[in-house]
């Protein structure tokens, strides 16, 4: 298989199906599993996974805290495709993770916490995965992580990462924003009206990167979301830190410190994808 779609982006490479068949070939008979967050770049590549022979249906990690709005995006277009939905939640047993609860105990999350953030939210949602389909075997996760958004934040962007029984696959990962674009265009796919209004796919509203503005854009086109998080902010006020998006350190001054940007957390690479 081949991307008939001509790329743009400075420095492109490869064809993405040769990036998923080279990551398929490191584990034989793996299911390839498309990430989708709701955002464009994890719609882009969930759709080219999709076309791949192993695909087996995509994963959409709930955290409970995010937008309703995207995640109805994502179940309509898994519908619309005929792709087959596995959606995990991070509030569901068999370890129940309350985002007001964490908030309550530590409060709200800034740069220093997101690697705890993720590992209660997403991480564990992946192991359920793991338990429920595949357990001993290995698999492929065909992800949206480019690099021209993921330095911005984490620092991470490869085409294969392949640790233990997973498969990290970025086949985008030498794309921009206007390839993106480009391939949404040409194969008509939607766009999710949460990630035009506030720039993420709202999947999470953890906090940890906050952008400065970002809760203004959040209280002008989703109202009854600010409102959830002041009356937590109010229930919260106790806590160390009492108010969302504003949690420690900002993220460069993190980046200053020995190890920041080295930590592998792909399913939040760019909080937004």
């Amino acid at each position: 298989m081949t991307c008939d779609l001509e790329m743009t982006a400075p420095g492109y490479k490869r064809d993405p199906f040769s990036i998923m068949d080279e990551a398929c070939s490191l584990a034989p008979d793996a299911p390839v599993f498309g990430l989708f967050s709701g955002g464009h770049d994890s719609f882009v590549s969930s759709h080219l996974a999709s076309q791949h022979p192993r695909f087996v249906g995509i994963v959409h990690v709930n955290t409970g805290i995010g937008i309703e709005l995207s995640r109805v995006f994502v179940r309509e277009m898994c519908r619309m495709f005929g792709w087959p939905l596995y959606e995990y939640k991070a509030t569901e047993l068999p370890t129940p993770q309350i985002y007001e609860e964490i908030v309550m105990k530590y409060g709200f999350p800034g740069p220093s916490q997101h690697s705890t953030m993720y590992s209660l939210l997403k991480e564990r949602c992946l192991r359920r995965l793991k338990g429920d389909y595949a357990r001993r075997r290995d698999i492929v996760l065909i992800t949206g992580i480019r690099k021209q958004e993921s330095v911005k934040r984490m620092g991470y962007a490869r085409e294969i990462d392949k640790r233990g029984q997973w498969g990290w696959t970025a086949p985008t990962v030498d794309w921009s924003e206007e390839d993106c674009r480009s391939y949404m265009n040409a194969y008509n796919l939607p766009r999710n009206p949460v990630k035009d209004k506030l720039c993420i796919s709202g999947e999470c509203l953890c906090g940890a990167f906050a952008r400065p503005g970002e809760r203004l854009e959040i209280r002008e086109h989703f109202p009854e979301i600010d409102d959830r998080l002041t009356r937590l902010e109010k229930c919260a006020v106790n806590t160390p830190c009492p108010k969302w998006g504003s949690g420690g350190p900002s993220y460069e001054k993190l980046q200053e410190r020995k190890g920041q940007t080295s930590m592998f957390m792909p399913l939040c690479v760019g909080c937004g994808l």
